[in-house]
C-alpha cells in the first residue's frame, strides 16, 4: 500500500489572539496550493485512494485542494502514531492512502515507521510504501515534476 503524507500548506503565523487550531491558509498559501496541487491529484486514482485530514482549519483548507471527499480524524493533530497504524490496518483494502496534517507529527512518524529523519515543509508530500520504506519526498513547488 502507498501512504501519501501532507503537510498543510503556509498558514498564518502563530499569535497569542488566535487559538493554533484556528489559523487559515495565507492568501501565498492558497495561490501555492491552487497552483501546484493539481500535478498530485492528477496522479491519484480517486476509486482506490482515501483521504484523511487532521480537523485543524489549515489542514482541511489544504486537503480541499486534493479532494471534497475526505475524513476528519483527530489523530492527526494529536500525533497518535497507533491509531494512525489501526486507522490504515481498517482501510486497507484501499492502494493510497493520503494523510494531511502538521509537523512535528509527520516527520516524528516517518521517523517511526521507516528510521528515515526529515522534515517536512509546509505543503511537502511524502510517499511511502506502508511501513517501511521513503519511496520519494516532493515540495509543493516541486509537484509538476511527479
Amino acid at each position: 500500500m502507498k501512504v501519501i503524507f501532507i503537510r498543510h500548506g503556509k498558514a498564518e503565523e502563530y499569535s497569542f489572539s488566535k487559538p493554533d487550531s484556528d489559523r487559515e491558509l495565507t492568501k501565498e498559501g492558497r495561490k501555492d496550493l491552487e497552483k501546484n496541487m493539481p500535478y498530485l491529484v492528477d496522479k491519484l486514482d480517486f476509486s482506490s485512494t482515501k483521504v484523511f485530514s487532521s480537523p485543524l482549519i489549515r489542514a482541511y483548507q489544504t486537503t480541499d485542494y486534493v479532494t471534497q471527499d475526505y475524513e476528519l480524524v483527530d489523530f492527526l493533530a494529536t500525533g497518535d502514531l497507533d491509531e494512525l497504524k489501526d486507522c490504515v490496518k481498517a482501510h486497507a483494502h484501499y492502494e493510497t492512502m493520503v494523510f494531511v496534517g502538521h509537523e512535528p507529527i509527520l516527520s516524528e512518524w516517518i521517523f517511526s515507521l521507516t528510521g528515515e529523519m526529515m522534515t517536512v515543509k509546509k505543503g511537502m508530500a511524502v510517499f511511502l510504501n506502508w511501513p517501511d520504506k521513503v519511496l520519494t519526498s516532493a515540495r509543493l513547488k516541486d509537484y509538476q515534476s511527479l
